[in-house]
């Protein structure tokens, strides 16, 4: 199962075992234990370091005219 919860900074460890009360407001509501991992759960290609590839672009091309 997957859900959002906002957590104190200090429980927000990575892999920390936490327990969280999950229902909706004026419905019953249940205490549930829960493992913190990161979001979002997809890398984001697009945001990779284009210094990199830059270097490996101009080294491939050779001196610049």
């Amino acid at each position: 199962m997957l859900s959002l919860s906002v957590l104190n900074t200090a429980d927000a460890e990575t892999g920390a075992q936490v327990e969280v009360v999950w229902g909706n407001p004026g419905d019953p509501a249940k205490r549930i234990r829960a493992t913190v991992a990161q979001a979002p759960y997809k890398p984001v290609r697009s945001r990779v370091d284009l210094r990199h590839h830059l270097a490996t672009y101009r080294a491939e091309s050779g001196p610049a005219a």
